[in-house]
Parts: C-alpha cells; structure tokens; sequence
C-alpha cells in the first residue's frame, strides 16, 4: 500500500501546536473547577526550584570573589576553575538540602532538583542553538563549568536523603485504606 506524502504543516499550524503544548503544561498549575490545585508537589517544587535558583545564584556570587582572591597564585589555573565551580555548587546545595529537614513532604526537594534539570537541559539547548558558531564553545565550557556541578551535586544528594527516609520510614498504609482514587482499578 502506498503512503500518500505529508504535506508540511503551515506556520499557523505549527504555532497553534506550540499554543497548545503551552497550554497543556501551564495547565497543570492552573486549579481544578472545585477550586483545588490539581498536584501540590508540582506547583511546590516549581516554586522550591526558582528558590534554588536564587540560592545556586547567591552562593556563585558570593564566593566567587573571596575564592579567587584566595587562590591567585596558589594553584593551576585548571584546579582555580575546578574548585570555584565546584566549592559554591556545594555550598548551594547542603543549603538548598537542608529544607529536606523542615518539610513534611519529603518529596518535594528532589522534585524540585529535577524542575532544575529540566530547566538546565532547556537553557543549555536554546544556548547552544542560538549562540552564533564562534562564541559555542565558549558557551558550552562556560555551562559546563556552572550548570553540572549545581545539578549533579542537588540531584543526588536530595536523592540519597529521600532514599534514606523511605527506608527509615516506610509507608505504613496498606492498599485498602488508600482512597478510591489512588488505588489501582483492574
């Protein structure tokens, strides 16, 4: 059977792809009829990952400095950029991981480490794509230097803390006490 050729899709058509994809994943903030948030964790860990932003920025900007200033000339220009990208990473997520202690939700700070991976995973794409041929490499050293470090560093060790307390504390509700719209439907 032989297949009929696609036309290419229009640029209003592409557009009102876009619009809807939009759409669809704005819509998961929006509230339901009744009122209520549709997924509390989504909408938490979307605001926790901006705060995090703010903390990963904050701890570049304010170490920065002080570490260049204390490494000039003590080691290779190699292990200056190694240190400095790593030592305020650090810093920002012991910090950002602390809140793992405050809330009772315990999933919410991996979830906002992954919102921060897939703001990485977009920045960098839209970087690299849009940053003229010369200035990509340039671009690409500079990401790795920062994006990784934070990203890496976050994910894991809010992993390991979420990991941990599941196995100290499992849940303790069998599937029958599980509300009807949680438990599996056959």
């Amino acid at each position: 059977m032989a297949q009929t050729p696609q036309i290419p899709p229009t640029e209003l058509e592409r557009q009102q792809r876009w619009k809807q994809r939009g759409d669809a994943f704005w819509g998961i903030f929006l509230p339901t009829k009744n009122g209520k948030v549709k997924s509390t964790l989504v909408l938490n860990s979307f605001c926790l990952s901006i705060l995090f932003l703010a903390v990963y920025a904050m701890a570049y900007l304010l170490l920065l400095d002080g570490l260049d200033a204390f490494l000039a000339g003590k080691v290779s220009l190699f292990w200056i950029n190694v240190l400095e990208s790593l030592i305020p990473a650090l810093v920002g997520t012991f910090v950002c991981n602390v809140l793992h202690f405050i809330f009772a939700e315990k999933r919410l700070v991996p979830a906002a480490f992954v919102w921060l991976l897939l703001y990485a995973v977009a920045v960098t794409a839209y970087l690299l794509a849009c940053s003229p041929a010369e200035a990509r490499g340039t671009t690409l050293k500079l990401l790795m230097m920062v994006v990784p470090p934070c990203v890496l560093s976050g994910c894991a060790l809010s992993a390991f803390l979420y990991l941990r307390h599941r196995k100290l504390h499992p849940p303790s509700k069998p599937m029958e006490e599980l509300p009807p719209w949680k438990q599996n439907r056959r």
